[in-house]
């Protein structure tokens, strides 16, 4: 047993890392890090995106890019990755991976099956400029207007 003098005031509860739904989300890079790759033989740049909107503001996807690897085709993957990332965000060069912090952008992501060890989680398929729209209400609304009108919004 340990003795604790601790109070839940003042103490915000831990986050929430399941999955989101496969669609489009407005995101922003709210953290990014170099880090040598378990085998030691390579260096994986890791970013956190956090969504910005809708019913999963605040949710966070991992993203991990093999920018140092022996094999040359995870490298090469990873660099269009990168520059994917980087158009997004409407940087043609960066110095430090933090240029890429705090920009929003658009995601698309899909749901990755468990496998082995590993449970299901959220993959990253595409990255866009953000259009300042929110992604998840502009579908919906678009979706209901059209839905419940035969009319074009433009006539009255």
């Amino acid at each position: 047993m340990a003795q604790l003098s601790f109070s839940t005031n003042n103490q915000a509860e831990m986050d929430d890392f399941s999955v989101v739904p496969v669609g489009d989300y407005n995101a922003q890079i709210v953290k990014s890090e170099l880090k040598d790759t378990k085998a030691g033989d390579g260096k994986r740049l890791n970013f956190q995106f956090k969504i910005l909107d809708g019913e999963f503001a605040k949710r966070i996807i991992f993203v991990g890019l093999n920018v140092a690897n022996p094999n040359p085709t995870a490298v090469e993957i990873s660099m269009k990755e990168l520059t994917s990332i980087c158009k997004a965000c409407k940087k043609v060069s960066v110095e430090d991976s933090s240029e890429l912090h705090n920009i929003p952008l658009k995601i698309s992501v899909k749901i990755k099956p468990a496998s082995g060890n590993y449970a299901e989680q959220n993959q990253i398929v595409k990255y866009m400029p953000y259009d300042g729209v929110d992604a998840t209400a502009s579908s919906a609304s678009t979706e209901t207007a059209t839905a419940d009108s035969d009319e074009m919004p433009w006539t009255e």
